[in-house]
C-alpha cells in the first residue's frame, strides 16, 4: 500500500501573487493565521509556517516589500499558541512595515515583540460601515420583522459566535439580571457545532433571550442592528474590533471592555465600558446602560458623528502615502 503525505494543509499564496502579477512592488497581509496553524497537527503547523517564512524570504529576496496590517496577534482558539507566537514575531521582524489600528495596539506590538523596532509600526484607523449596509428601517419597523417585543430595551449581540467573545458570559450574566423589561438578541453563525449546541441548551426555556444561530446576510444586518438600542461586545480578548465600527456607524450605544482598540476609539464617551478583569464588570456596563435609557438615542447619535472621522477615503490616503514611503525607503509620518 502506498501513502501519500496529504500536502492540502499548506498555503501556497504568496507564491502564487508573484506568479499571477510578477512582479508587486508590495504585498500587504492582513490575517497571518491561516499561513500558520493546522488543526490537531503540532508537525504540519510547524511545516506550515517554515514554508510561509520561506515565501516571505523568497519575495524579501526579489526586492517585494512586505505589509503587514494587525488585526489580532493570535488565533483566539488556544491551538499550538506558542507555535504561533514565534512564528508570528519572526513575521513582524521581516515586514517593511506593519500597520496597527490604534496607539494601545501599537504599545502592544512593541510589549509583545520586543525586537520589533518602533520605525515599523505605522497607525492607521479603521473605517466606518456608514455607507456599507443599508439603513432604511425603523426600530419599530425591524423588531416587527424579528417578531420580538416592541416595547422592550433590546440588547443584541451580533456576529460570528465563538468563546473568546464572552458570549456565555453575556447569556449567564442576562439570566442573572433576570429583568422583565430587557432582552436580548444573539445573530451570528456559531464557529462550530460545540457552541451552537451549548448556546442552545442555556438558553433554553429563557423567554426574553432570542437567537438566530445562522450567518447574517448583508440585507438582514439593518434588521437586527435597528432592532436593538443596544450592542453588546463582551469579548475576553481583543486587539481590534470591526463590530464596534459597525455599532456607532448605526447609531448604537456600546457595551464592551476596556482592552485593545476599543478605548482608543470610543475615548471619553458616553458609552458603557468596563474593567475586563473585573468580575462584575459586564453586569455593572448593563446595568449602568439600563440606568440610562433615557440618553441612549443622544449616545446614538454622538456615535455617528465619531464614525464620521474614521473615513475611508482620509484611510486610503494615508495607506497610499505608507505604500510610497516603503518603496521608496522613507519614514511614513500619519497626515502628511
Amino acid at each position: 500500500m502506498h501513502h501519500v503525505f496529504d500536502i492540502s494543509f499548506l498555503n501556497l499564496s504568496l507564491f502564487k501573487l508573484i506568479f499571477d502579477y510578477w512582479k508587486p512592488d508590495i504585498i500587504h497581509l492582513h490575517w497571518q493565521s491561516s499561513f500558520l496553524n493546522v488543526e490537531g497537527s503540532r508537525l504540519k503547523t510547524i511545516v506550515k509556517s517554515l514554508l510561509f517564512l520561506f515565501q516571505i524570504w523568497v519575495i524579501k529576496q526579489i526586492g517585494i516589500k512586505l505589509v503587514w496590517t494587525v488585526h489580532n496577534l493570535k488565533r483566539h482558539e488556544k491551538t499550538f499558541r506558542a507555535l504561533e507566537a514565534r512564528f508570528t514575531e519572526k513575521l513582524a521582524n521581516r515586514s517593511n512595515r506593519v500597520i496597527v489600528h490604534c496607539q494601545n495596539a501599537a504599545k502592544e506590538m512593541q510589549r509583545k515583540f520586543r525586537t520589533i523596532r518602533e520605525n515599523q509600526i505605522s497607525i492607521i484607523p479603521h473605517g466606518h460601515f456608514s455607507e456599507y449596509y443599508a439603513n432604511n428601517l425603523t426600530t419599530e419597523a425591524a423588531r416587527k420583522k424579528l417578531n420580538i417585543d416592541a416595547s422592550k430595551l433590546t440588547f443584541l449581540f451580533l456576529g460570528e459566535l465563538r468563546y473568546y467573545k464572552g458570549i456565555f458570559d453575556l447569556i449567564e450574566t442576562f439570566k442573572f439580571l433576570n429583568d422583565p423589561r430587557l432582552q436580548l438578541i444573539i445573530a451570528g453563525r456559531p464557529h462550530n457545532h460545540n457552541i451552537a449546541r451549548e448556546i442552545s441548551q442555556k438558553v433554553k426555556a429563557v423567554t426574553n433571550i432570542r437567537t438566530n444561530l445562522n450567518y447574517v446576510s448583508d440585507d438582514d444586518m439593518q434588521v437586527y442592528i435597528n432592532a436593538s438600542d443596544i450592542m453588546v461586545f463582551p469579548y475576553r480578548d481583543i486587539f481590534t474590533s470591526g463590530g464596534i465600527f459597525l455599532g456607532i456607524s448605526f447609531g448604537k450605544p456600546i457595551i464592551a471592555p476596556k482592552s485593545g482598540c476599543i478605548t482608543d476609539t470610543l475615548g471619553e464617551t458616553n458609552n458603557f465600558l468596563y474593567d475586563p478583569h473585573s468580575k462584575n464588570g459586564l453586569l455593572k456596563a448593563i446595568k449602568a446602560s439600563v440606568a440610562s435609557a433615557h440618553r441612549l438615542h443622544e449616545i446614538g447619535q454622538e456615535n455617528i458623528l465619531l464614525s464620521a472621522e474614521h473615513d475611508w477615503k482620509f484611510i486610503a490616503q494615508q495607506t497610499i502615502q505608507l505604500y510610497r514611503a516603503v518603496v521608496s525607503d522613507r519614514k511614513f509620518e500619519a497626515g502628511n
